[in-house]
């Protein structure tokens, strides 16, 4: 069920799935200068939706405007500090897809991204919403990418796959 408010400055749709309350806050502010500085794609596409931001239980998990700054350094540091890029990926969580868009960058030196979610709600979001699409580059679409809808940390115990990496 997805609802619509409106407030003076942002628009807010709020979906309650089994798990989770999720917020797609929408805010009409320009991006800062400080956030175009971080952010390329603020310049190159104009349109991106920067002032896209994402609550979970109303906890913030990101904004558009600046989201590449975590995820970037979530997959890129661990990589160059291994100083290799790892083929089998496992992501506990994750449920946005943004993290799956970085490690995807590697080509096919990653072979398969495993990306385990609790929420199938969030999942169905984030492959619907052609704001949150964009943002992650569309990364549930890339045959690589396999999503398992389970408790992460089930998964985990009792899982007998091995992984190179697991974020």
């Amino acid at each position: 069920m997805l609802e619509r408010l409106r407030t003076s400055s942002a628009a807010v749709e709020t979906r309650r799935s089994r798990y989770q309350r999720i917020d797609l806050v929408t805010d009409q502010a320009p991006p800062t200068v400080l956030e175009k500085h971080y952010n390329a794609r603020l310049v190159s596409e104009p349109d991106f939706p920067s002032g896209l931001s994402l609550y979970l239980d109303r906890r913030f998990q990101f904004r558009g405007a600046v989201e590449a700054l975590y995820h970037e350094y979530m997959a890129h540091v661990p990589i160059q500090f291994m100083r290799r890029v790892p083929a089998d990926i496992l992501i506990l969580g994750g449920g946005d897809g943004l993290l799956a868009r970085e490690l995807l960058k590697y080509g096919d030196r990653v072979r398969r991204i495993v990306n385990v979610e609790l929420d199938p709600d969030m999942i169905d979001l984030v492959r619907r919403d052609p704001r949150l699409r964009r943002m992650n580059g569309g990364s549930y679409d890339d045959p690589r990418v396999e999503v398992v809808v389970a408790d992460a940390f089930v998964y985990a115990r009792v899982s007998r796959e091995r992984f190179d990496a697991v974020y």
